[in-house]
């Protein structure tokens, strides 16, 4: 857990780190993780299990300035609940559309004073969407 930590700080933008074996929250889990991560490292979570989107859960990410991941598929999405200085969104649904698009534009917009960065990933290995989708995403935001 240290060396990932650390090549998290070093090597990277920002690191995602997707929860998905721990389907019921255990705090100290979370608190045990996020001690080990340096103070200056950018991570998101992606928690795909309920129990981890909590109040409580998130107050330990602001507290270290970290990510919670905003995630969106056809089978669930995560509330946009901001909790660094930095976004961090996982779109992942297989049919965005327009009008889909422009919502995603329009939450990044509502936010993005309060970060410094702001990451989105498209995963749509399965078509080859994602460049695209990414490229119609960026032209709404006017980059």
């Amino acid at each position: 857990m240290r060396t990932c930590a650390r090549l998290s700080a070093s090597r990277f933008a920002a690191l995602i780190w997707a929860v998905v074996l721990v389907a019921i929250l255990v705090a100290e889990i979370v608190l045990t993780f996020l001690a080990e991560l340096p103070r200056h490292a950018k991570a998101a979570f992606e928690f795909r299990h309920p129990s981890w989107l909590d109040d409580a859960v998130y107050e330990r990410l602001r507290a270290r300035n970290l990510a919670l991941c905003l995630a969106d598929s056809d089978t669930r999405s995560t509330p946009i609940v901001p909790t660094a200085n930095y976004g961090y969104f996982r779109l992942r649904d297989e049919g965005y559309t327009d009008a889909d698009l422009d919502e995603w534009a329009r939450v990044i917009r509502e936010h993005e004073a309060g970060w410094e960065d702001t990451y989105v990933y498209f995963k749509h290995e399965d078509e080859g969407k994602g460049p695209e989708l990414a490229r119609q995403l960026m032209d709404r935001l006017g980059l």
